[in-house]
C-alpha cells in the first residue's frame, strides 16, 4: 500500500488537530473525503466502510450530517487483504497530498537537492553552489538575488522538500534549488567560489529594500517520489493541458499592456493592429507572426523606410502614403506567417537585403517619397488627443508632393513651463499633481517656482520608474538618471539609436553640469543664494526633456 495513503487510513477519527495557517478541524475527515471517493469510484469494491455496505450518494449525504453532529467521521479498514486498483490508488493518492503540510522553514534546515536535475549528482552541497555560481546560471542567480532583495519571495511559488534521511528535521529541496541557492548566498557570499559574483552579492544584500528572508514557505512532501509528481506538471511541459502553460510573446504583451508595464514589443504590436483593423490579417494569424522577428525588422530603419515608416519616441509613425503602407505592411506580415527562418533576418545586413529583395520581388519598390519630403503621422493617437468618430475613424492620407516644413517652436510664446494641451499617462497621483501645476503655473512671472517644481517633478519621475521595476535607486538625482537611462537602452536593445535620440535631454540633466538642464543647476536653483533660471530656460529645460517622458510615461 502507498505509505502516503496508509498513513491517511491509520489517522485517528476523534483527536483533533492543528495545523498551523489552517483551521482546526478532525484529522478523521480526511478518511470521510476517502471514503466518498472510494465509494464513487463505481468497480473497485474492495476498500469498503468497515460498518457497512456500498452507499449511494443520499446514504453518503446522511452520514455527513450525522458526522457533522457528533464530530468525528468513519474510519476505512481494507477488506481481504487487497490494495486498490491504479485508478482508485491514484485518487486517494490526490486527496491525502492535499492535505501536505506547509510552514516556514529556516535557510539554515534546508540542504540543496544534490541531484537537481540542472546540474546533475554533485558530491556535497559546496559544488552545488559552486555550480550555480560558476556555470550558466550565474547572471540568472545574480537577477534572482536582486529580485528577492527588492522585493522578496514570489508568494505564487512555494518550495517542495522532504525530510532528510539522516535528520528530520532538516529538509531537501525538491523544488527551489535556485532560490534557496541565491538566499543562502545573500545571508553568507564567502560561500561563493567566484570573488567577483561574491563581492556582488554582498552589495545587493547590503542594499536590500525588503528584509531578506530567513525562513522560506515549503510544503513538505513525504517522500520524492510524491513531489515528483507536482515536479513533473511544472517542468515537463504542457502535458496536454496538466502542466505549466507557457506564455508566447502575444500573452506576454497582453499582460504588459493590462497592468501598464512597459512594452517590449510596442512598435510591433501597433503594426499588428493596424494590419488588423486595416482588414490586412486575420485574426487567426495573428498569433502565427513571430512577433520578435517582426521586432527586429521594424528595429531596421532601411526595412522602415522601404515600408513607409519611421519610429517616432518609441511609436510606429507613417512617412508614406497608405496605400503604399498597407501592401508593404500585408507583403512584410504574410511573409512572416509563412515561418521564415530568423536565420535569414538575424543581422541588419541580412535584413537590408531581405527587404529589398522582398520588395522587388512584390513590386514596391519604387515609389517611396523620401523621408524628409513626408508628414509623420502617428499610426494610433496618443491617449490625450481627441479620437475620431466612429464614422469618421480613418487612417489619414498623407500629402507627400511639398515638403511640410515647421516654424522652429519658441518657448518664450508659452506662458506655462508645460504647453497646455500636453497630457501625462501616470498610476502616480503625486507626479499627476506636480505634472498639472507645472502645466498650470506662470513661469514668467514665478521662474524660481517653476525650476524647484520641474526639479521635483524630475526626482519623482525618476524615483516612480526606478520603484515599478523593482530598481534600488542610486543615491543622487544624476545617478537616477543615467540608471533609468541605462534601463530603458537595455530593455530596448533594437532602438539603440532611438532611444540614444529621445534620451539626449536626460543624458544633459545627468551629465552636463554647466547645462542649464543639469541636475546640478536646478539643484543650485534651490541652494543657492543668488543663482535663478530665466523664464525661457525653464521652458526649454521641459522641451528638451518630454521626448524622454514620453517614453518613460507609459512605465508609471
Amino acid at each position: 500500500m502507498p505509505k502516503v495513503v496508509e498513513t491517511a487510513l491509520a489517522v485517528s477519527a476523534n483527536q483533533p488537530t492543528l495545523h498551523p495557517g489552517r483551521s482546526t478541524r478532525p484529522r478523521g475527515c480526511l478518511q470521510r473525503e476517502l471514503d466518498e471517493a472510494l465509494v464513487a469510484h463505481r468497480g473497485d469494491r474492495e476498500w469498503l466502510p468497515d460498518h457497512e455496505e456500498p452507499a449511494d450518494a443520499n446514504q453518503i449525504k446522511e452520514r455527513r450530517k450525522r458526522e457533522k453532529n457528533s464530530g468525528h467521521c468513519t474510519r476505512l479498514s481494507l477488506h481481504s487483504g487487497h490494495a486498490p486498483t491504479p485508478a482508485l490508488r491514484g485518487r486517494s493518492m490526490a486527496i491525502a497530498t492535499a492535505q501536505h503540510e506547509t510552514r516556514p522553514i529556516p535557510i539554515s534546515r534546508l540542504i540543496l537537492d544534490q541531484e537537481n536535475a540542472r546540474h546533475g549528482k554533485r558530491p556535497d552541497q559546496e559544488a552545488v553552489i559552486e555550480w550555480m555560481a560558476t556555470h550558466q546560471d550565474r547572471s540568472y542567480l545574480l537577477r534572482l538575488a536582486q529580485s528577492i532583495a527588492s522585493r522578496g519571495l514570489n508568494p505564487a511559488d512555494r518550495c517542495l522538500v522532504v525530510p532528510a534521511e539522516d535528520d528530520a528535521s532538516f529538509y531537501v529541496i525538491m523544488e527551489g534549488n535556485r532560490r534557496v541557492s541565491a538566499l543562502k548566498l545573500l545571508a553568507n557570499p564567502d560561500l561563493c567560489p567566484n570573488q567577483t559574483l561574491a563581492k556582488q552579492l554582498r552589495a545587493i544584500a547590503q542594499e536590500a529594500i525588503v528584509p531578506l528572508p530567513t525562513a522560506v514557505d515549503c510544503v513538505i512532501m513525504p517522500d520524492p517520489q510524491t513531489a515528483a509528481q507536482w515536479i513533473e506538471l511544472r517542468h515537463i511541459g504542457l502535458q496536454g493541458g496538466a502542466g505549466v502553460a507557457p506564455w508566447g510573446s502575444h500573452e506576454q504583451e497582453a499582460f504588459r499592456t493590462r497592468f501598464g508595464l512597459p512594452p517590449k514589443y510596442g512598435p510591433s504590436l501597433e503594426i499588428l493592429n493596424f494590419a488588423e483593423r486595416q482588414g490586412l490579417l486575420v485574426p487567426a494569424d495573428r498569433k502565427r507572426v513571430p512577433i520578435s522577428s517582426l521586432q527586429r525588422l521594424l528595429g531596421t530603419p532601411e526595412v522602415r523606410q522601404r515600408m513607409g515608416l519611421d519610429m517616432r519616441r518609441g511609436h510606429i509613425v507613417f512617412t508614406g502614403d497608405i496605400a503604399h503602407i498597407e501592401r508593404a505592411v500585408s507583403d512584410v506580415l504574410g511573409e512572416l506567417v509563412a515561418s521564415i527562418s530568423v536565420s535569414k533576418i538575424k543581422s541588419v545586413d541580412q535584413r537590408r537585403a531581405w527587404i529589398g529583395a522582398l520588395s522587388e520581388r512584390k513590386g514596391w519598390q519604387s515609389g517611396l517619397p523620401e523621408p524628409s519630403l513626408a508628414r509623420a503621422i502617428p499610426l494610433f493617437p496618443r491617449d490625450d488627443e481627441q479620437e475620431p468618430s466612429e464614422d469618421q475613424e480613418q487612417l489619414p492620407q498623407v500629402e507627400v508632393s511639398q515638403p511640410v516644413r515647421r516654424a522652429p517652436r519658441d518657448p518664450l510664446q508659452r506662458k506655462t513651463v508645460i504647453a497646455p494641451g500636453t497630457g501625462l499617462r501616470t498610476n502616480s497621483p503625486k507626479l499627476k499633481q506636480v505634472f498639472l501645476e507645472l502645466r498650470r503655473l506662470e513661469v514668467d512671472e514665478f521662474p524660481i517656482a517653476g525650476a524647484v517644481l520641474l526639479r521635483v517633478f524630475i526626482e519623482i519621475l525618476l524615483d516612480t520608474y526606478l520603484q515599478t521595476h523593482s530598481m534600488r535607486p542610486r543615491d543622487k538625482l544624476a545617478g537616477k538618471a543615467n540608471q533609468v537611462r541605462d534601463h530603458v537602452l537595455k530593455q530596448n536593445p533594437q532602438m539603440q539609436k532611438e532611444v540614444k535620440r529621445d534620451f539626449k535631454g536626460l543624458d544633459i540633466f545627468a551629465n552636463r553640469p554647466d547645462s542649464t538642464g543639469s541636475a546640478n543647476t536646478l539643484h543650485a536653483v534651490v541652494h543657492g543664494l543668488s543663482f535663478q533660471l530665466s523664464p525661457a530656460d525653464v521652458k526649454r529645460d521641459w522641451d528638451q526633456l518630454r521626448p524622454c517622458i514620453t517614453w518613460l510615461e507609459g512605465s508609471l
